[in-house]
């Protein structure tokens, strides 16, 4: 009965160790927004890179630091995205966007 108790707990903590992870690996993306709406945000990178992104229906958006809308968001806005990966996809959970310079 022990054993099975202490093999329990053991699996337990790993799970949650490794959920816990799993949590801490945002991702960081920053470029100008090609495209936004309908659940979907499209940027280019810095580096260049055209990149695609789900939109999360609970995300946090601000633009210009205040709370906003995704169909607030237009092309050439800077923006920095929080992106988790979410049942194999990479949703933007946070967007930060600021007007274009």
């Amino acid at each position: 009965m022990w054993r099975f108790l202490i093999v329990l707990t053991a699996g337990v903590l790993m799970t949650s160790i490794l959920t816990n992870d799993v949590r801490a690996a945002d991702i960081i993306h920053e470029g100008k927004v090609s495209t936004a709406g309908e659940g979907r945000i499209a940027i280019i990178a810095k580096n260049g890179d055209n990149k695609q992104f789900d939109v999360a229906d609970d995300a946090k958006i601000t633009l210009n630091g205040k709370s906003a809308k995704l169909s607030d968001v237009e092309v050439g806005d800077v923006v920095t995205l929080t992106v988790k990966e979410r049942q194999g996809k990479q949703v933007a959970v946070v967007i930060e966007a600021r007007d274009a310079e």
